[in-house]
């Protein structure tokens, strides 16, 4: 996805803690952008959130719908596609059934 994305111009960053000792080489290549104050304490990881290019909030949440995040229930990919079209979107509210993995 990162790959796929970032040839059409979509920027990724990781969040959350900032040594990736453990993590995939992709992940500890992205560059870390600190949470906003105001999130410190959300409740579900992994969790994505998307900026559109005028810099407004277009999605926070889970990357699927369900218990596993796979690209056929990616609930970010379309939003990607349509943000990368020119398209208008916002999706901040919704209510999904995903998975919660504790992190140290």
């Amino acid at each position: 996805m990162t790959q796929r994305f970032s040839a059409q111009g979509v920027r990724f960053a990781r969040s959350g803690a900032q040594s990736v000792e453990k993590e995939s080489t992709l992940l500890a290549s992205l560059p870390f952008k600190a949470l906003p104050q105001d999130w410190d304490h959300w409740p579900g990881a992994p969790a994505v959130a998307i900026w559109n290019a005028e810099g407004r909030l277009a999605y926070v949440g889970p990357y699927s719908d369900g218990v596993a995040c796979t690209s056929d229930s990616s609930l970010i990919e379309p939003l990607l596609r349509t943000l990368v079209a020119g398209r208008e979107a916002s999706v901040t509210r919704q209510d999904t059934v995903s998975c919660l993995c504790e992190l140290d």
